[in-house]
């Protein structure tokens, strides 16, 4: 009898969840995202925000959520399209999608192909990447406030190469020695990131990087430098004129990489 009673309990707790009510939050639906039980609230002051998998959540959790939740919220700048936090552990994934992200006249959201990606671990820190003409950037840090988060989105996109060259490699610049060193590392690790973005700029049917061989990367460019009144066409003849086999996509990859040219 009294393994019957628990049994319900427990699956009592399943159908109905989380009073949420204690926290001054009402249930405006439930539904499933991925598979996944998802509860959508909204607070008192009509602020919308969702959570997967309640049942698994403890009360510092709650904690927390509505921490982040109330920072959030408090955005001037920011309108939240969606809020969805995601339990980890003791913490939160929370993932964040903008209708606007206004910051001195500009729309940061155009950025933002994925969205916001916030960590909870006993700290709030932000993790997620914006996509800059053709340069993929990652923007972390730990959160303070929303204009420090702002700040370090809009100089990412007004300086998209100093910053992935500034916030990924001014530890290993740090150790370098000499001007010449530290200009060779640059030279490097700009070269790197162009082939990088080219392999994902054609990436496949399935989404599989296809990495575009060195000796036509060096190929498209020399000629574009030789010839820079040539078109698309023209450069795309050329190679396959010298017999390199060539993609008429993968010759305009290489020129929108390395020379912008649409």
């Amino acid at each position: 009898m009294k393994a019957k009673v628990m049994a319900g309990m427990i699956i009592a707790g399943l159908v109905w969840g989380m009073d949420w009510s204690v926290y001054e939050v009402t249930v405006v639906s439930k539904t499933n995202r991925n598979y996944r039980p998802l509860v959508i609230l909204q607070d008192k002051k009509g602020f919308v925000f969702s959570v997967e998998d309640e049942d698994t959540i403890n009360e510092e959790q709650v904690k927390s959520l509505l921490e982040i939740k109330d920072y959030v919220s408090r955005w001037s700048r920011v309108a939240v399209e969606s809020l969805v936090f995601v339990p980890v552990d003791t913490g939160w994934d929370v993932l964040l999608f903008p209708r606007a992200v206004m910051y001195k006249g500009n729309n940061l959201a155009s950025y933002l192909p994925a969205g916001m990606r916030f960590l909870w671990r006993g700290s709030l820190v932000y993790d997620f990447r914006m996509l800059v003409a053709t340069n993929l950037l990652r923007i972390r840090g730990s959160y303070e406030n929303e204009e420090e988060l702002l700040s370090h989105m809009n100089r990412a996109v007004q300086y998209p190469l100093l910053y992935m060259r500034s916030d990924d490699m001014d530890i290993v610049l740090q150790k370098l020695e000499t001007v010449e060193e530290r200009s060779i590392l640059l030279q490097a690790e700009n070269e790197a990131l162009k082939k990088l973005w080219l392999a994902y700029l054609n990436r496949n049917f399935f989404g599989q990087l296809r990495p575009i061989k060195n000796e036509l990367i060096e190929r498209v460019v020399k000629l574009k430098e030789e010839y820079p009144y040539w078109g698309r066409r023209d450069i795309y003849e050329k190679v396959r004129q010298e017999g390199l086999k060539v993609s008429q996509k993968e010759v305009d990859l290489i020129l929108l990489v390395y020379f912008s040219q649409y």
